[in-house]
């Protein structure tokens, strides 16, 4: 617990007015510059005591400096409307001196020692100030500056430490303050018996400081907790955190592990676990408030919980380590990898990180943060409802896989730079605000993953060379997906619908292939290109996406890309084009039938045609699936109120595609709208009536689904329920097995 505080209530009653202090020999020490009484001895020290100083027009209320007898400034109350005054009580060179029962306000630095040592300042009330005591440069071969039983609160910093040593802050109230206490390339630290309270950002923030004593704190209510950065030797014992924790970060192996951090830590009554050099080591349903995990190999966690903290779980230069089964909710950041390897969080869920706004830390709120990690698998794992990011990916991470997850109503699903091998797959990425963006990395690859219904950008990738997204469902978007100065891509087999935006934007693009990809129902065009080279797309059905000038795509590059394969290979569909189908051949004039490609070019806005659109999609498949009815058998017969028919159903062509209710999608007539608007934007004045074209797409390898008829039990209608099953199964998909049970109802 931290000490009962003995600072005043309120100033003295009587204070007396006077003029600012400066004190710059010991000679100066006299009547005329406050001075009441003492001779300047240990014993008997100089006393500056009963004044007010305020609306202070010099550089500060008090000055001393180049002194070393004795002194104490005692019941002063030093103020100045906030953001007027430089500094309250100032020291430079000062040795052997107290500032005790005083009140110091409003000042740029309310409480400044500079190049000082022996300074004690204790009982004292330093409110409302940029910095509330500030410690330059104490000396650190001599007692160094004691701040005690004060309260330092609603100031900027509370007390803030920048070189130097022997210094003790001890038995204060911190409160309101944006960072209570912070230190700097410092040694010989004491915090001890502290209430650290409502800090907008750390509570304490220690950074290049060796031999460090923090013990008996109690933080709460901070934005975070204590933060101990590339420290050496630092003594964690006794302390008490609620609703926040620790943040231990290090570049080095002793910034990581020579510290002493006990489990008397508690972090909402839990204890903090800390463990150092470790092989093999196994925590397996190991209550905890907090798990730290540093230098150390062949590592697995299960069954562990860490809530409402700074960090649930930091696994730093750890190498071969094993998550599964844990749940971190509610913390800063759920789980953080520094510098990690061969590490494979499975059966995890991440939920509910908190964002607050720390500028030292973007990645605050996110539920897996990975930092210069590399081989980190996320697989069959949950990271969800986090205010920042599901998974957040910075430094110079490496060959990073997502599988089989979910990351559900993020701000942003996965926000990742300057990855080298990143892969997302068979993940649903659902609500998020925005989905994937990925910037300034290398080989990525987006592949089987469902992203739907996404507040804005479904995906954004930037500066990224080497890039594959394929056979993914781009569903319900408010946002585009966009690939923007990115050398070389494959974007193919996705399905892209019903997006409040365009499909696809290609902008500054260099060798890109579209290809196989279904973009229909999009309120924007199906492709947007920019000032891009060496595109190609074919084999992409378009249908009914905005149209703008004839178009529903758009290229403004400065050289033509190429929106066809050639001949016979083709182009695209277009759902929009009138062109007849009367010839064939390279120049289409050879009209001795059709070929199923357009006589005429379809043209795209600005700049560039496809020579050769295809008639029918190429995702149309006219060969239903074959059903194969188990039970009952052929001729069987009933006098009953209901029959289960069951069999199989499978499609050995396969095929998806845009359709009308068992067929393939209606090309727009010469009366539709034609659209018009800033294809830049991907709006339209008004909305344009679409008529949804409803089709089942299946993922899997084999699939269960139940059908339902309400007709009469007949052998008809047992054709018919077979007929409407086959009409509503295309997919893309080969060789699937369809377990079919029907229920036949009697009328």
């Amino acid at each position: 617990m931290a000490a009962t505080l003995h600072a005043p209530e309120g100033p003295a009653s009587n204070h007396t007015v006077r003029a600012p202090i400066d004190i710059e020999s010991n000679s100066q020490f006299t009547a005329a510059n406050g001075v009441v009484g003492g001779s300047g001895t240990p014993s008997d020290p100089y006393v500056i005591s009963g004044w007010e100083i305020t609306n202070v027009d010099t550089m500060a209320a008090i000055f001393i400096r180049d002194t070393d007898a004795s002194f104490v400034i005692r019941d002063v109350d030093v103020h100045q409307p906030p953001g007027l005054g430089w500094a309250g009580i100032r020291f430079i060179e000062v040795t052997n001196a107290r500032v005790e029962d005083s009140t110091v306000a409003g000042f740029s630095w309310g409480v400044s020692l500079e190049f000082t040592s022996n300074i004690t300042v204790t009982r004292s009330n330093v409110t409302h100030n940029g910095l509330g005591i500030q410690l330059w440069f104490t000396n650190d071969t001599e007692p160094g500056v004691s701040v005690s039983n004060s309260n330092v609160s609603d100031d900027g910093v509370g007390v803030s430490i920048a070189y130097g040593g022997r210094n003790v802050i001890a038995d204060n109230l911190l409160s309101n303050n944006s960072c209570a206490i912070q230190v700097g390339d410092s040694t010989n630290l004491t915090v001890r018996g502290n209430e650290v309270m409502k800090s907008h950002l750390q509570g304490a923030l220690i950074e290049r400081t060796s031999n460090v004593t923090i013990e008996s704190n109690h933080f709460a209510l901070n934005g975070a907790g204590l933060w101990l950065t590339d420290s050496l030797n630092a003594t964690v014992t006794g302390n008490r955190f609620v609703s926040e924790g620790m943040m231990l970060r290090g570049s080095t192996a002793a910034s990581l592990a020579s510290h002493t951090i006990s489990p008397d830590n508690l972090v909402n009554g839990k204890p903090i676990r800390y463990f150092k050099g470790e092989s093999g080591l196994v925590v397996d349903g190991l209550g905890l408030g907090q798990l730290i995990v540093v230098e150390s190999t062949d590592v697995t966690i299960r069954n562990v919980s860490a809530n409402d903290t700074d960090v649930g779980l930091e696994l730093m230069r750890v190498q071969r380590a094993t998550v599964e089964s844990s749940n971190f909710s509610g913390d800063g950041q759920g789980l953080l990898l520094d510098n990690a390897s061969d590490v494979v969080l499975t059966r995890d869920s991440a939920w509910f990180s908190n964002q607050t706004y720390l500028p030292s830390s973007r990645a605050i709120g996110s539920g897996v943060h990975l930092l210069n990690s590399w081989n980190v698998t996320v697989s069959s794992s949950d990271l969800s409802r986090n205010e920042n990011a599901g998974l957040f990916i910075d430094g110079s991470s490496r060959n990073v896989s997502v599988a089989d997850s979910s990351l559900i109503n993020n701000s942003v699903a996965i926000l990742a730079s300057g990855v080298s091998g990143l892969t997302v797959s068979l993940s649903h990425l659902d609500r998020n605000s925005e989905t994937i963006i990925v910037t300034d990395s290398r080989d990525v690859a987006v592949v089987s993953d469902r992203i739907t219904r996404s507040v804005y950008t479904s995906a954004d990738f930037q500066q990224i060379t080497s890039l594959t997204v394929s056979s993914n469902e781009f569903v319900e978007n408010g946002g585009p997906f966009c690939v923007r100065f990115v050398h070389v891509a494959t974007v193919s087999m996705n399905t892209v619908e019903s997006n409040r935006a365009s499909g696809l934007c290609l902008v500054n693009t260099f060798s890109v292939n579209v290809t196989e990809n279904l973009f229909v129902n999009n309120t924007g065009l199906g492709v947007l290109v920019y000032d891009s080279e060496g595109m190609q797309a074919f084999h992409n059905a378009f249908a009914d996406n905005y149209v703008s000038y004839g178009s529903q795509a758009y290229d403004s590059s400065p050289n033509p890309n190429a929106w066809d394969d050639g001949y016979p290979s083709g182009g695209n569909f277009w759902s929009n084009y009138h062109g007849a189908d009367q010839c064939s051949g390279p120049g289409q004039d050879i009209c001795t039938g059709p070929d199923g490609i357009g006589d005429t070019p379809y043209p795209i806005t600005v700049i560039g045609e496809d020579r050769y659109p295809l008639i029918q999609s190429p995702f149309h498949d006219s060969v239903p699936p074959t059903v194969a009815i188990v039970s009952p058998s052929e001729g069987a017969a009933f006098n009953v109120s209901s029959v289960t028919v069951m069999g199989t159903a499978s499609d050995a062509a396969g095929g998806q595609g845009p359709r009308r209710r068992g067929g393939v999608v209606r090309r727009r007539g010469p009366g539709d709208l034609d659209g018009a608007g800033d294809p830049r934007s991907g709006r339209q004045s008004h909305r344009r009536p679409v008529v949804r074209q409803r089709r089942q797409s299946l993922r899997c390898a084999e699939r269960q689904r139940d059908v339902h008829s309400s007709s009469a039990p007949s052998a008809s209608t047992e054709h018919a329920a077979v007929r409407e099953l086959q009409l509503h199964t295309g997919h893309r998909e080969h060789h699937h097995g369809l377990h079919v049970h029907l229920d036949i109802v009697r009328s």
